[in-house]
């Protein structure tokens, strides 16, 4: 339940941002700290849960079928942990775009994985 409210709320955060200049509710940082949390920090079980549902509630935002903001992704059949791969791994690669919104950053980390085909 706390993931699916989780998500919903970043969806709704996402949907009211305007581009990737525009902190949301997270930023990338944050995003990043909750994704990459490893069994030795003490609020593991809970940041995991906090990042898949952010993901997860921008997924379900953004796909082909409900494009918005110019970001659309297309579900290649992967699982959750993929999908958070990806995106931890698009934030790493662009450090400089960390204090942008993480729901635009988790969008466009999607998009470019994943475009959809025409």
């Amino acid at each position: 339940m706390r993931s699916l409210i989780i998500a919903a709320t970043a969806a709704v955060i996402f949907l009211s941002q305007g581009s990737l200049g525009v902190a949301g509710f997270n930023s990338g940082s944050e995003l990043l700290d909750m994704c990459a949390a490893t069994q030795s920090d003490g609020a593991y079980h809970a940041k995991i849960a906090e990042c898949r549902g952010y993901v997860t509630g921008v997924a379900d935002a953004f796909n082909c079928e409900s494009p918005s903001k110019g970001y659309r992704w297309q579900d290649p059949g992967a699982t959750m942990g993929q999908l958070v791969k990806v995106v931890v791994k698009w934030l790493n690669e662009n450090p400089d775009k960390l204090h942008c919104g993480a729901g635009s950053l988790t969008a466009a980390a999607l998009s470019e994985a994943f475009p959809c085909q025409p």
